[in-house]
Parts: C-alpha cells; sequence; structure tokens
C-alpha cells in the first residue's frame, strides 16, 4: 500500500552499563560479593541477550477529533490526533530485550539472582530503546523524536495495542512478541507505541498526576493535560518501559 512502507527488523548487542545497575541495585563499591554475582550475571546476559525491535514508517491519514488513521489503520485518542494532525509521516514500533533474556531471568531460581537479572533485562531495554531512538534520529533527520505509547494515558488505552501490533505488522513471528488477553506484552521487558518529529518533546508523564510513580520523567502540568482534555491511565505503571 502506498501509505504503509515495509516493516524493518533490527537487532542489537547489549553493552550494558555496569556503574548504571550498580547504582540501581544499590551496590556498595566495597562489597566484592555482592559485585561479583552481578558480573557473573552481566557475562551471561551479554552471551544470550539479542535485543530488537521492529519498526514501519506510515504516513498519517484522516485526523479528526478522537479518530486518527495511520496508514490503512484507525486509531481512537484525542491527544493522538492533537500530536500528529501536522505530521505527515510517523514511525510505530515495538522493541524488546528479547525472549532469550525474558527466559534466562525468570528461570533463576534464586530470589536475588532473579531479581538482579530482572533489573539487567529492563536495563537492556532501555538501552535498546536509546539506540533505535538514536537510528530514526538519524535516518529521519528530526532534531527531536517524541513518542506515545497505548497504556501510558487513559485516552490511549491498551486495548489500542491490537491496531498498533497490526500496524507494525507481526511482532510475533518477526521478534517473538505478542499480546495477553489483557493487551500486555509478552516478554513483559517490551515497549511500543508511535514515534514523531517534534520541536518540543511530548511527555507522557506531563498529562499524568500520579503522586508516587517511579519511572516519572517530567512534572504533571494541569493546565496542558486540560488543554488535551488528558485523564491519568489506569494501569497502575504505565510507564515502566517508554
Amino acid at each position: 500500500m502506498s501509505n504503509l512502507y515495509r516493516p524493518e527488523i533490527r537487532r542489537y548487542t547489549l553493552n550494558p552499563d555496569r556503574n548504571a545497575l550498580i547504582r540501581k541495585l544499590g551496590i556498595e563499591e566495597d562489597d566484592p560479593d555482592s559485585l561479583e554475582i552481578l558480573d557473573d550475571l552481566l557475562a551471561e546476559a551479554v552471551a544470550l541477550a539479542v535485543p530488537r525491535a521492529m519498526t514501519r514508517r506510515c504516513e498519517v491519514g484522516a485526523v479528526s477529533g478522537s479518530r486518527v488513521v495511520i496508514g490503512d489503520v484507525e486509531f481512537e485518542s484525542i491527544i493522538l490526533g492533537n500530536n500528529l494532525k501536522e505530521q505527515k509521516e510517523v514511525i510505530a514500533y515495538v522493541c524488546t530485550a528479547g525472549t532469550e533474556m525474558d527466559a534466562w531471568a525468570n528461570g533463576k531460581s534464586d530470589m536475588m539472582d532473579r531479581f538482579w537479572a530482572n533489573a539487567i533485562n529492563e536495563h537492556a531495554l532501555g538501552l535498546a530503546m536509546r539506540q533505535l531512538n538514536r537510528e530514526l534520529l538519524g535516518e529521519t533527520g528530526a532534531g527531536l523524536l517524541s513518542k506515545m505509547n497505548p497504556g501510558s494515558l487513559e485516552d490511549w488505552p491498551l486495548p489500542q495495542q491490537v491496531p498498533l501490533f497490526r500496524l507494525v505488522g507481526d511482532p510475533e513471528t518477526n521478534i517473538g512478541v505478542r499480546l495477553s488477553e489483557s493487551f500486555l506484552m509478552i516478554p513483559i521487558k517490551s515497549t511500543s507505541g508511535i514515534m514523531f518529529p517534534t520541536a518540543r518533546e511530548f511527555i507522557n508523564c506531563t498529562c499524568c498526576p500520579r503522586e508516587i510513580c517511579p519511572n516519572r520523567r517530567a512534572p504533571y502540568d494541569p493546565h496542558y493535560a486540560a488543554e488535551m482534555k488528558v485523564t491519568c491511565a489506569a494501569d497502575p505503571n504505565p510507564c515502566a518501559k517508554e
């Protein structure tokens, strides 16, 4: 179709930031036993990790109120429409730390090992998203890319994952990511959304009044939220994997 480009599959190498993980896990530099455990886990992760992403450039079609057509797929979201009404093209994506990392982390029998392995798994997803963002900035020539993720705001709820996955293509076959009956992604260390160039970065957090959120990236802006007619997400932890 003229308004859809071919999907692209992107694979990445895990190059973990050891110091960032030490800080995240609260490991003391004078605790050699814990550092050895972390290094062993990192060696295992690096050997098996295959973070990957599936992306698709798409033309923006009709935008009217909450109805947004991207490629040949229809979405319902006021704020998505507001963000895309001046856009010609967007990039739909699904990114994951991978099925390999998911099986490895959740296969740990020791509780602490499993907790640390899942932290490394989440770290791998974050690094993959940074690499994807760098690649797309270079490919599009945009100075800044913003993104929206189904489930991060009530205005664009989790069931909108279904049309997003249809737009991207077939993430389950191509990168091993599928949707559960409740529209959550499996493996859980995965993220999806739509990226678009903006002069000022749009961050979901500015429209979410949740007071306690470990993943908040920007303060809540009630005036902006009211302008966009957006309410907070029902998902208790919607931004964990942006």
